[in-house]
């Protein structure tokens, strides 16, 4: 009986020990488990309230905030598969995104919007834009030219608001090589009642605005506001009647300001400005309204490359831009870059580059669309022939985009590539020179803009 109880109990010991060899076996050699990544994304929304896990943690968003359905697109692409838009900026303010809330945005509330588009001569006298704002506010409202210069350094032929002004303000622009550049404005331009010479007390400056007379949709308007800023009370003459002026004093404390005045009749086409010499006070321009909605500003910088831009004093312009709500930035330059020659475009993508940067400071809370060269195209002994460089100064725009995280739209791609010069020279929608605008040419890049942009709003509107 010993011996057989001693066997039982070695047997249940032995099959204890074979026991615990095989369990141990078994988890020595499991493969550890991975989590998937649906199983990952579920383990983030539950520890909320606890203490994140060292290997799921959640990103930090960026940007403006997300739509209800993610957008179909990713850095440089575009929404919509026709257009010709590269949104290098959708994760901050300078995308597409801040314009196309704003515009949404606009159909509810009763604001004024603004669109800043700078350019050279290709926009000059209203070119481009005067076609672009109209089809603009049929769309989304508002009414009128918007900025206007109060006077000019060169004479400008203006489509749509006619300028004339005593030829003794002293004008000083981005452009001109300036030894201050401290108090120029937003449209990279001032007008001061200073003598050019030698100080004369008695001077006497104006200035006078006239509805177009070509153009009924640009005949009148019915606010104007003054742009400024003084460091003393500065006194000025103004009024909708050469015969009836009003006295009115402006006064800034040396901070961009804004006096509207409100004609006394809606139709009206006539506004005069009149001042004596004064050096405390600068004039930005002036903007001429029909009630709320959007304004598409032309600061059009005869002669410039874009880069001067970087001169703009990024205070002041941003406490002007803050002011009139300006929910976008057009930036149309490359006519006096470009050379038939080719060459090395590395120094006008730093310059641009550096240009771009002060006007993300100027504008922090904007859409910047950089817009691309056209082609062009040169006439020989046997017609017209397309220049054969025009795409590597695009490429250099287009890196610069990049770069710099903003919006790219290519024009030359929008109008038909190498080439479609040669079409708008047989239809005269180009200049003799080859390079500037007709009217009828400046309508069809216009159209071809807002065109893309539209494309790409419906779209956002659906994923919005």
């Amino acid at each position: 009986m010993k011996r057989q109880s001693a066997f039982k109990t070695f047997l249940f010991f032995t099959g204890l020990l074979v026991i615990t060899v095989v369990i141990a076996y078994y988890f020595s050699h499991r493969s550890p488990r991975t989590a998937t990544p649906t199983q990952l994304e579920t383990s983030e929304d539950t520890v909320a309230a606890s203490q994140p896990s060292p290997t799921v943690s959640k990103r930090p968003q960026k940007g403006p905030k997300s739509t209800s359905k993610p957008l179909p697109y990713v850095e440089g692409r575009k929404l919509h598969p026709t257009t010709h838009v590269h949104d290098y900026a959708i994760q901050s303010p300078h995308g597409l995104i801040t314009l196309f809330q704003a515009l949404k945005n606009s159909q509810k509330d009763q604001k004024t919007y603004r669109i800043a588009y700078y350019g050279d001569s290709m926009i000059e006298g209203d070119l481009i834009t005067q076609d672009f704002r109209k089809s603009w506010q049929e769309r989304f409202g508002g009414n009128g030219v918007g900025y206007v210069p109060l006077a000019t350094a060169v004479e400008l032929l203006q489509w749509t608001v006619r300028l004339k002004n005593s030829e003794n303000w002293l004008v000083q622009t981005v452009v001109q090589k300036n030894e201050d550049y401290s108090k120029l404005g937003i449209a990279g331009m001032i007008a001061r009642p200073i003598s050019k010479k030698r100080s004369n007390a008695n001077a006497f400056y104006w200035v006078e605005w006239f509805g177009s007379q070509s153009n009924p949709y640009y005949q009148s308007f019915q606010e104007v506001s003054l742009w400024y800023a003084s460091t003393e009370p500065v006194k000025i003459s103004c009024g909708f009647s050469k015969d009836s002026l009003n006295e009115v004093t402006l006064y800034s404390k040396d901070m961009p300001s804004i006096h509207t005045l409100v004609a006394p009749t809606p139709q009206n086409r006539y506004f005069r400005l009149e001042t004596k010499e004064n050096p405390n006070v600068v004039f930005y321009g002036v903007s001429l309204e029909n009630g709320k909605g959007w304004y598409i500003d032309n600061f059009s910088l005869r002669g410039a490359g874009g880069w001067e831009l970087a001169h703009l004093p990024t205070e002041r312009v941003h406490q002007l831009s803050y002011l009139l709500n300006y929910q976008a930035v057009l930036l149309e330059f490359g006519a006096n870059v470009f050379s038939p020659r080719g060459g090395d475009y590395h120094w006008y993508f730093r310059k641009l580059t550096a240009a771009i940067d002060t006007l993300k400071r100027c504008f922090p809370q904007a859409t910047i669309i950089l817009i691309s060269n056209p082609d062009r195209c040169h006439k020989t002994p046997g017609g017209y022939e397309a220049d054969e460089n025009v795409p590597l100064l695009i490429q250099t725009q287009q890196r610069c985009a990049e770069k710099t995280q903003i919006v790219f739209w290519n024009l030359y791609e929008a109008m038909g590539g190498k080439g479609s010069s040669i079409q708008m020279q047989e239809k005269r929608w180009i200049a003799k020179d080859h390079v500037h605008l007709s009217p009828q040419g400046g309508k069809f890049i216009a159209n071809l803009l807002l065109e893309d942009l539209m494309k790409e709003y419906e779209i956002w509107l659906q994923y919005e």
